[in-house]
């Protein structure tokens, strides 16, 4: 049901989530955005920034154990545009830039 550049929101059961869906004033603390590879059709990856790991790639299927446990509620956006021919060409540019950082 994911496709590339929809937006994944978290609600994590971590202090600082809790900290920063206070001031908020919502009730996610994290985001990320979605990517699908035409060589693995089933599974989603998305990427995210984290204050340990800087910008990284992670598999869905990897970490989907953690709900109920390190997140508490995961939700889907999906985006709906007209996506222009180079977006992925820009996306994978800007995903090398970015990827550890």
């Amino acid at each position: 049901m994911a496709d590339t550049f929809d937006i994944i929101l978290f609600s994590c059961n971590t202090s600082g989530g809790k900290i920063i869906r206070t001031y908020s004033g919502s009730e996610f603390d994290h985001a990320a955005m979605i990517l699908k590879f035409g060589n693995e059709p089933e599974d989603v990856f998305f990427i995210e920034a984290t204050s340990n790991m800087g910008v990284a790639l992670k598999r869905y299927s990897a970490m989907k154990h953690a709900i109920g446990g390190f997140y508490k509620k995961i939700v889907l956006r999906h985006l709906d545009w007209e996506r222009p021919d180079n977006s992925l060409d820009i996306l994978e540019q800007f995903l090398q830039e970015v990827q550890g950082r």
